[in-house]
């Protein structure tokens, strides 16, 4: 298993922190450095409709 580094994608930065989850689950990082907050995946989760069968 692989470590990744999380890095902002705004100024590159390592200097960030866990911030939260977003409304659809995704972890939220923010960086110290350049006050930015973001997520690494940028699509919301799909939720699975159930339809009544008649």
């Amino acid at each position: 298993m692989q470590n990744s580094v999380v890095s902002c994608p705004k100024c590159g930065s390592t200097n960030i922190y866990k911030n939260g989850h977003d409304k659809y689950g995704n972890q939220q990082y923010f960086c110290k450095d350049c006050k930015r907050t973001f997520r690494l995946v940028h699509s919301k989760k799909t939720q699975a409709l159930l339809f009544p069968l008649s």
